[in-house]
């Protein structure tokens, strides 16, 4: 089992790096939490205005909810989006001490930003995290660890939805299951790692 040691991660907002980092290139560094939330805004705009507009008030309830249904999605994306960019890179310092059981202690000291698409039941999103290497050995993302994420693609909600959709089968849905959830209770996805 490995221990490490760093300082206690912090729900505030890291300062920019001073170059891109590789991997990333025309992104800088670090996208302020306020830019994806304001995206989040936008969108919540770009949704009232359009239930507000004189076409969409010309249409069917049906074809509303549909389409306000997609859109809804969307929103909810990219608040979740932003929550997480809220939370920081987890960040611990300029190095991890890693104390591995009945070995002496490793420090990663090599830090660089690593994206992660993370399948969600409200579509992907990209998680930035800092990494933190040392020669020979896998990154190791102490954020990963605070926001308690899955080694695969898809979040444990997804996982437990598409669980719980394979284990009832396609004729075992009872009818409270569309109350409880909405008509898309998980995005379409692969079956891949």
């Amino acid at each position: 089992m490995l221990s490490y040691a760093a300082p206690a991660l912090t729900p505030s907002v890291p300062p920019p790096l001073p170059v891109s980092p590789p991997g990333f290139p025309g992104k800088s560094a670090a996208a302020p939490a306020s830019a994806t939330s304001s995206l989040a805004q936008q969108e919540f705009a770009s949704l009232e205005a359009w239930l507000s507009a004189s076409s969409t008030l010309q249409l069917p309830l049906h074809q509303v909810e549909r389409q306000q249904e997609q859109k809804g999605w969307e929103l909810q994306r990219l608040l979740l989006e932003a929550h997480i960019q809220q939370r920081g890179w987890g960040d611990v310092g300029p190095a991890l001490c890693v104390f591995p059981e009945g070995q002496a202690p490793a420090v990663y000291s090599h830090r660089r930003l690593h994206p992660r698409v993370l399948k969600t039941i409200f579509g992907p999103i990209e998680i930035t995290r800092m990494g933190y290497s040392r020669r020979g050995q896998p990154s190791i993302h102490p954020l990963d660890e605070v926001l308690q994420l899955p080694a695969r693609s898809f979040s444990y909600e997804l996982q437990r939805r598409i669980a719980k959709a394979v284990v009832q089968g396609p004729f075992a849905r009872p009818a409270t299951a569309s109350q409880k959830s909405p008509a898309r209770p998980f995005p379409c996805v692969a079956w891949k790692k």
